[in-house]
């Protein structure tokens, strides 16, 4: 009899896990929240020991584990190898500098059998590029060509990225990000006669995102500073680099067109966000491999403005549902913004529901869900 969902047993593999700051955590989390509501039995492993929770988080237990070695997202889960052996399959999200080789190693010694999602690169400085290039030499290369199957978020992306010439071809398995399509939407009639009133007649630009350099705020900052005064910047997300980015708007003279709202970890406050703005822009040049929140803006019928890049560029259908902008280009996205705010009211209420139709269509988690299961099924059962 072929072992399905209900008793399989899985173990996450993830350098970050809520309420740790990332993107690739919220994916893991939304992955087993699902998984679990199959059947399965999951379990996760990630760094973060100091973090004081209950193991069991509806109906799947999270070890946080403390370490000796910790980089940032990077460190060692201490004797990680040894407590894979008792699962049926192993997800690893990739990258997890300092354990994820300890999952190869499982199939090498106790012939685990384990599946890799391709979440992004890495490019790290100083000394820890020096460690990173040591540890991809070895590593990297064994981790994904062994794997069962890699899954990306987006094609594009990942034929893009510096590792793609490890990974068999015929392994590949494309599974867009999803959004809890029931929590973000449109405000009704109602709530939105109240935006106006708090918008008092501004054109409110919105950019959500940790604050580190590739995610570029610096070119969105400098894009505001030269549009009308009209225009102002919402910015949600904190840590890293975020006094550099209060320093160049206080430098450029805007404080009062930029406000800084801080990080926000509640789905139902961020969908708040993105019904308060006009649009978002993701400014990216590098790095992003999807962009959970392009998704999460479109299913909130709020149009979006992002950087023309492998793992952006097929959230827009531009003129459709948003606007595609040069990357790395001020220049560009000045116009862009411009060009969005010249639309008129309906012609930025269509772009917004077609937005909406569009996560309806592909992206959804119970579409990423459903695709998982099929391939979780096909490797337990081989």
């Amino acid at each position: 009899m072929s072992k399905k969902l209900s008793g399989a047993r899985i173990a996450h593999i993830v350098s970050t896990f809520p309420p740790t700051l990332g993107g690739m955590g919220v994916v893991c989390r939304e992955e087993v929240k699902g998984l679990v509501g199959s059947g399965y039995e999951v379990d996760v492993y990630t760094l973060d020991g100091k973090i004081k929770e209950e193991d069991v988080e509806r109906g799947y237990r999270v070890f946080r584990s403390k370490t000796w070695f910790k980089f940032g997202d990077a460190g060692a889960i201490l004797a990680l190898c040894l407590k894979l052996r008792k699962y049926d399959l192993v997800h690893l999200h990739f990258p997890f500098y300092g354990s994820m080789h300890m999952v190869w190693l499982a199939k090498v010694l106790f012939k685990q059998k384990y599946i890799v999602t391709y979440h992004m690169d890495v490019e790290l400085k100083g000394v820890k590029k020096f460690l990173q290039k040591i540890y991809d030499k070895l590593f990297v290369g064994k981790v994904l060509s062994n794997a069962e199957k890699v899954i990306t978020v987006d094609r594009g992306h990942l034929e893009n990225s510096t590792f793609f010439k490890y990974i068999d071809k015929e392994k590949i398995v494309e599974n867009f990000n999803g959004v809890d399509e029931k929590k973000f939407v449109k405000w009704p009639d109602a709530m939105n006669q109240e935006k106006e009133k708090f918008k008092a007649g501004k054109k409110t630009v919105l950019f959500v995102g940790n604050l580190i350099a590739f995610k570029r705020l610096d070119l969105l900052i400098e894009a505001i500073s030269e549009l009308d005064e009209s225009i102002t910047l919402l910015v949600v997300g904190g840590g890293y680099e975020e006094k550099r980015y209060k320093k160049q708007v206080k430098d450029l003279g805007i404080e009062n067109r930029v406000v800084f709202e801080g990080r926000c970890d509640s789905s139902s406050n961020m969908v708040n966000y993105y019904n308060l703005a006009d649009c978002l822009v993701v400014p990216s040049d590098a790095g992003e491999s999807f962009s959970l929140t392009s998704v999460e803006a479109m299913s909130s019928e709020c149009p979006i403005i992002i950087s023309d890049i492998p793992g952006l560029r097929s959230r827009v259908e531009n003129g459709l549902n948003g606007l595609l902008f040069k990357s790395g280009s001020g220049v560009d996205l000045m116009e862009k913004i411009n060009s969005f705010f010249a639309l008129s009211d309906d012609e930025k209420e269509q772009m917004g529901k077609a937005g909406r139709e569009i996560v309806l269509n592909k992206y959804t988690w119970e579409k990423h869900i459903k695709k998982l299961e099929e391939n979780y099924e096909g490797i337990i059962n081989k």
